[in-house]
């Protein structure tokens, strides 16, 4: 069955024993997601294709054009063709504009050009509409930026070029609205279509594809407006046509069987996609398309349980990153130095380090760190609960000589060490980590056993039973401390941040200097 969110409006770190190292508040994870989504519901994208006048008209001009009262307004270019995504002031304006139910069903309109020209009142007025898939790929000229920057403000330059903006945001938050409306009308049960993953864990690039998740709703309230609920796009389906969902079978099954219906009324009723592709006999079954309006790629899995969707593990995440900037930042600059030194790979995983097991390192890392520790383990934030994952008897004795076992009542949090400083202890700890008696189990914020044979163990916080790094081989898990090793040199002798994303050559490497 289904397990609804945490629904706290304010998430507030002062939890257990972990009050007085966190004092600060913020919106829980649902709470965000749900304001998002009211506001993404109000929005609508609008399109220039030919003209290029759109940067000329105002905002005054827009509400004339679209004969609607407009809040705030995102400009963007693709290329040649601009675009606006404009948040209406009443989310009801959608259905009472004179536009063809495709408009209404996908919030996407195009401008004509003539009309568009008659609306702008101020020839000198330019909007700035900047190209957004040249801002995803600018951290790579910083890389290797000449200018006269110390560490921390190179490091706070490269999380700015990085980071999801709030455009990103709200073109994600957009796209999901988009295909929930579409894909709600097909359903006879009620659902939910969430965003897990980079794009709202607090750690998302620009770049990051939107991972999204397809879940039956417990509760009977509709995600959509009464406008949205009434209006009848193509007509009312009968319901006896609509989708009925499978409790009694194979959970991938049922995915399976979902995902090819979904696949279906994406490619009819969603005119902004392409290459829309099932693959269904993965492990976790998906349907990648590609959204032309916000070149975005996206994955969509259907789960008849949310605790396995990966929302659980985006709203342990999401806390993280609000609980210290330190945090995010050894995040994105971990993740730059594994794609530069070629330890991840965009394509299919092989035997190499995936970013999620790499995510779980740094988290493992700031758990366990001593004297003093930098996160709370995942159960003391009472996110949620998985019975089967707080099994104590695999944890070894405090007395074991390389074990660490900090829990939460007996640690202090440090705020004061330098991110500098905690990413050179960091790579020292990847680079010395047993990996071979040891594993880390980020659930407990522990050390623990190694309970199988594979290179790396990484218990998984939501199917405990699983190894999140099972798939890296031996040979790159020496890599992966030769490289750390490398690193920690580099800073431990004053070396600027820059000069860990040199890629590291067979010249640099020394396996006996690494074994002594």
């Amino acid at each position: 069955m289904t397990r609804p969110m945490l629904s706290t409006p304010v998430w507030n770190v002062y939890r257990k024993s972990a009050q007085k190292y966190y004092q600060q508040s913020f919106p829980s994870f649902s709470k965000m997601i749900e304001n998002e989504k009211r506001e993404a519901g109000q929005m609508i994208l609008v399109a220039d294709y030919q003209s290029q006048r759109l940067p000329n008209v105002t905002h005054d001009g827009m509400e004339r054009l679209l004969d609607v009262q407009i809040g705030k307004m995102y400009p963007y270019r693709l290329n040649s063709n601009h675009f606006c995504l404009i948040c209406l002031k009443d989310h009801r304006d959608i259905f009472r504009m004179k536009v063809n139910n495709s408009v209404k069903l996908t919030r996407f309109l195009t401008v004509d050009p003539v009309k568009v020209k008659q609306f702008i009142t101020d020839s000198n007025h330019r909007t700035v509409f900047e190209n957004i898939i040249q801002k995803r790929l600018v951290w790579r000229s910083l890389l290797d930026n000449p200018q006269d920057f110390d560490s921390e403000n190179y490091v706070n330059s490269l999380l700015n070029s990085v980071l999801v903006n709030e455009l990103e945001s709200k073109l994600r938050f957009f796209l999901m609205v988009q295909l929930e409306q579409i894909l709600s009308r097909i359903f006879s049960t009620k659902m939910d279509l969430l965003p897990f993953g980079s794009s709202v864990n607090g750690f998302g690039w620009k770049s990051s594809d939107l991972d999204l998740t397809l879940l039956p709703r417990e509760s009977v309230e509709s995600n959509l407006n009464q406008d949205e609920q009434n209006f009848d796009f193509d007509g009312p389906m009968p319901k006896s046509e609509k989708l009925k969902l499978n409790f009694s079978i194979n959970p991938r099954e049922e995915a399976r069987r979902i995902l090819k219906v979904v696949y279906h009324s994406i490619e009819k009723n969603h005119p902004g996609v392409r290459g829309v592709i099932p693959i269904l006999n993965a492990r976790v079954p998906i349907v990648k398309f590609h959204s032309i309006h916000t070149s975005l790629d996206c994955d969509l899995a259907f789960h008849l349980d949310s605790h396995i969707s990966g929302t659980d593990i985006a709203n342990a995440l999401y806390a993280y990153s609000k609980m210290d900037d330190r945090v995010i930042k050894l995040m994105v600059i971990t993740k730059i130095w594994a794609e530069i030194q070629e330890l991840t790979r965009k394509k299919a995983p092989g035997p190499y380090l995936t970013n999620f097991s790499l995510m779980m390192l740094v988290i493992h890392f700031l758990q366990i760190r001593e004297p003093r520790r930098i996160l709370p383990s995942i159960s003391s934030l009472n996110l949620f609960i998985n019975e089967k994952c707080h099994d104590e008897t695999n944890h070894p004795s405090p007395e074991t000589p390389e074990v660490i076992a900090i829990r939460d009542s007996d640690a202090d949090h440090d705020d004061s060490t330098s991110f500098v400083q905690l990413l050179t202890e960091f790579f020292h700890h990847l680079s010395t980590f047993n990996f071979d008696l040891y594993g880390c189990d980020v659930i407990e914020g522990c050390v623990t056993h190694k309970p199988c044979n594979d290179p790396i163990y990484i218990k998984n916080p939501l199917q405990c039973e699983l190894n999140v790094s099972k798939n890296i081989s031996s040979n790159e898990k020496f890599r992966i401390k030769f490289v750390a090793d490398y690193s920690y040199k580099l800073l431990s002798q004053g070396g600027h941040v820059r000069e860990i994303f040199r890629p590291v050559s067979k010249k640099d490497l020394s396996v006996k200097e690494f074994i002594d």
